[in-house]
């Protein structure tokens, strides 16, 4: 909802982006983003999961990337193609840390 604000909004359709704003939204979006970097390590520190898992952590760049291109966009038309690069960002996560757990069952 959040490169949706303004037509939302128009559009009189309430949605927590608007209820929450601009600048909230990209902040809870960032956190969404960064966060399961946090709870893989969490885990492994844990021995919640097997140490492997670590591997999902090599998307942190992508994360970053995405991370930084939402808190530098100024309004929601910056971010059109925003759910295309998320969607990326979650399958090469979920299949590293995929890969990561499938590979120490073996071991």
């Amino acid at each position: 909802n959040l490169r949706d604000i303004e037509t939302d909004r128009s559009a009189g359709i309430d949605t927590l982006a608007i209820r929450i704003g601009f600048a909230w939204s990209v902040r809870f979006f960032v956190a969404l983003v960064l966060l399961p970097a946090v709870v893989v390590l969490v885990l492994v520190v844990t021995r919640v999961v097997p140490y492997l898992s670590l591997v999902s952590l090599t998307s942190v760049p992508l994360s970053i990337g995405l991370a930084r291109r939402v808190g530098n966009a100024e309004n929601g038309s910056e971010l059109i193609d925003l759910p295309v690069q998320a969607a990326k960002l979650h399958v090469v996560f979920g299949a590293l840390y995929s890969a990561g757990v499938g590979v120490s069952l073996l071991f």
